[in-house]
């Protein structure tokens, strides 16, 4: 999976039902590590792709932007989560699901950074070469 960054302004991107669309039918997935569960909901798939998805982009980039490849699926970006919390799993056990913090780790070539909060994946996006 390849990700593509866009510079300031030139995406103008779909309205965030079209993201709730593409959602339908996709259940919150939970993961289990060690004693805990971690969640990955609607909520948050909808922010991935709203912010970093070119076909689901809901306003401008930001000046330093990443963006998945616009062919990335949301079967595909559970898949990414599914990896990188399986690459941090002793740092996920260790810190728990008690406040915020980010981890990374790489999938088909591209690293990703995955943000957590009390126990729910909330943040995920590819990171610059």
């Amino acid at each position: 999976m390849q990700f593509v960054r866009e510079g300031l302004g030139q995406m103008e991107g779909l309205r965030a039902k079209d993201a709730r669309v593409a959602l339908r039918g996709w259940q919150n997935q939970e993961f289990q590590m060690g004693p805990q569960k971690i969640l990955l909901d609607k909520k948050a798939m909808q922010h991935f792709l709203e912010r970093h998805h070119p076909d689901y982009r809901r306003g401008e980039d930001k000046a330093a932007q990443t963006n998945f490849d616009s062919r990335t699926t949301v079967g595909e970006l559970t898949d990414v989560v599914r990896e990188v919390l399986k690459q941090n799993r002793d740092e996920l056990i260790r810190r728990g699901d008690r406040g915020m913090y980010q981890v990374e780790g790489e999938v088909n070539g591209t690293r990703y950074k995955l943000g957590m909060n009390k126990g729910r994946v909330g943040q995920l996006y590819p990171l610059e070469g």
